[in-house]
């Protein structure tokens, strides 16, 4: 009874476990758990009621029973209730969808064939049906998870550190799902044929080709698929970083240029009114006026200084309260470019997340001190709801709804971080969201 149930339903909870494997690259939608348990309990449901295999009469001719087992709806019903099930649990667009469900069939095509033709093996080892049960019992369990951790580390984990994808090649993924539609049906055909086949020399060529064929056909689709989508996707990422990095760069030198000005003003205004004749009322107004240049920032870092100089003044005007205890001069050894564009993220992120978050206590923290050989940069800002920090890559998941366009700001600074060889630590906890930057000083 158990061995009939779980070979009429292994099918189906193997290729919902590998589609949903994605819900690490995806965005899970809300109530997530119960989308899931709902998904899988009327996939099973659909699983139990679908035959495994058509019943036709013994009369039928062997060709006409090959080409009704071959075209037997089953498999493709249960790989759409998956793709169903991948859209209702998961924010991804149909043709994601489409490429979670098609990927996760080729390793369940694969799984299935390998404990398959281990079946066969040992049906020719033992004659004893307990010990025979026992040992396939045994080895299709180590066998599917054996393929779903390899499935896990040399393929979802490589699309999970993308930080999402966009489906760059859907012909690879339209053909993709015609070769493995093909190969399923030539599967039924060539065991078909193996089974039935009167000549008993010819056969074990039939089971051969029923193995390997499936086999070669997923490994290829796989590999087909991930390195389209992956190539494509690092290439494009990197052209946004580059691109980014450049504007940066350009920005960081305009407002070089434009602090350079006001501080060649600030000290021109400052000798002339010490010189000046004017009225007491109108010296007074030009004098305010000049301490608002002298009140600008001053760190011990130009780049820090004129970062903060564009920030303070859209915090003030956000009724946003900045905290401060900044000594910058130990990031002298640090490119300017660097610095700004560290900086600007950080803070950019924290205002932009207070401007959309009206619960949350208004208020940026920011520390820049040296601590022993490291230089230690620290940003908190309060939040009214705990941001999901992944735990594998250490970085928070971004609010915006555009996710796609949007994560580089992120990207940027842990990638500034990491070219001076120091560590960045997202957490969220306690109502605070804090950002946490060690690099060694040279």
């Amino acid at each position: 009874m158990l061995e009939a149930f779980v070979d009429q339903n292994s099918f189906f909870w193997e290729l919902f476990i590998t589609s949903m494997m994605f819900a690490f690259v995806f965005q899970r939608r809300s109530r997530y758990a119960l989308r899931l348990a709902v998904s899988f309990a009327l996939g099973l449901i659909v699983s139990m009621l679908i035959p495994t295999q058509p019943e036709l009469g013994a009369s039928l001719p062997p060709m006409s029973r090959i080409l009704l087992y071959s075209l037997y709806p089953r498999y493709v019903i249960l790989f759409l209730v998956c793709f169903s099930a991948v859209r209702f649990c998961l924010d991804c667009s149909p043709w994601e969808a489409v490429f979670a469900t098609v990927s996760g069939y080729c390793i369940q095509h694969i799984i299935y064939k390998t404990y398959d033709c281990l079946n066969e093996a040992v049906i020719l080892l033992t004659s004893v049906e307990t010990a025979r049960y026992l040992i396939y019992a045994i080895s299709r369990f180590i066998i599917a998870h054996a393929f779903f951790a390899l499935y896990w580390f040399l393929y979802v984990k490589k699309l999970k550190s993308l930080g999402g994808f966009k489906i760059n090649n859907k012909y690879m993924v339209v053909l993709a799902v015609v070769a493995v539609s093909a190969a399923n049906m030539l599967n039924a055909i060539f065991y078909t044929m193996y089974v039935t086949y009167p000549n008993e020399s010819v056969r074990p060529l039939f089971l051969i080709v029923y193995a390997a064929f499936p086999l070669l056909v997923c490994f290829l689709c796989l590999f087909a698929l991930l390195d389209s989508t992956y190539g494509a996707t690092t290439s494009a990422n990197l052209l946004i970083s580059q691109s980014l990095y450049d504007k940066t760069r350009a920005q960081y030198e305009i407002s070089k240029q434009n602090a350079d000005r006001i501080n060649i003003k600030y000290h021109d205004l400052k000798r002339f009114l010490e010189n000046s004749t004017y009225s007491r009322e109108a010296s007074r107004d030009i004098r305010h006026a000049v301490e608002q240049y002298e009140a600008l920032p001053k760190t011990g870092n130009n780049a820090v200084n004129i970062v903060l100089s564009e920030y303070l003044g859209e915090m003030k005007a956000e009724g946003i309260e900045f905290r401060s205890n900044i000594n910058a001069e130990p990031l002298g050894f640090m490119h300017g470019t660097d610095i700004y564009s560290f900086l600007s993220n950080l803070l950019s992120n924290a205002i932009e997340y207070l401007k959309t978050d009206e619960n949350a206590e208004r208020y940026i923290a920011l520390d820049i001190v040296k601590s022993g050989e490291m230089v230690k940069i620290r940003q908190e800002n309060a939040v009214s709801a705990p941001i999901t920090v992944d735990r594998e890559s250490g970085l928070p998941q971004t609010t915006k709804a555009d996710r796609e366009n949007h994560g580089f700001g992120v990207k940027s600074m842990t990638e500034v971080v990491s070219k001076y060889g120091g560590n960045i630590l997202f957490d969220s906890k306690g109502g605070k969201f804090t950002v946490v930057a060690l690099i060694p000083i040279p």
